[in-house]
């Protein structure tokens, strides 16, 4: 299994212009124009039922993108099994798209730092986990 990512929504992004793209995956293929970004996923430590699922990379972070464009797949069934349990599902159109991303921390306000990705690490602040 891989991490597990804890996703937060952003504010502002707005010099990154839209963008068309080709995806496919799964349930088909398609043109899309993309959006501003809108969420940041981390790489995150859980504890459930007592078991520990520790981040496997700590530097690979998810940037999602809404869609401004896209035409609508088809409904998919689907059944999915989690470490939470299994269900019966509907996919009924996309909703974002992710793309791995690096991350840095600004200090203060001011003009961001371009992140370093892929090649030069990530300056990466940790901090202790406190365990529940």
């Amino acid at each position: 299994m891989g991490d597990h990512f804890q996703c937060y929504r952003l504010e502002k992004g707005d010099r990154v212009k839209p963008q068309t793209i080709y995806i496919k995956d799964q349930f088909g293929g398609t043109k899309a124009v993309l959006g501003r970004p809108v969420m940041l996923c981390n790489p995150s430590f859980k504890v459930h039922n007592g078991k520990e699922y520790p981040v496997r990379d700590k530097k690979r972070h998810l940037v999602c993108y809404n869609y401004v464009k896209q035409e609508r797949p088809r409904s998919q069934s689907l059944y999915i099994n989690t470490q939470f349990g299994a269900d019966k599902v509907i996919s009924t159109r996309r909703e974002l798209f992710c793309a791995p991303a690096g991350k840095a921390h600004l200090p203060g306000r001011g003009e961001p730092p371009r992140p370093t990705f892929p090649g030069k690490p990530i300056k990466m602040e940790t901090k202790p986990i406190k365990r529940p």
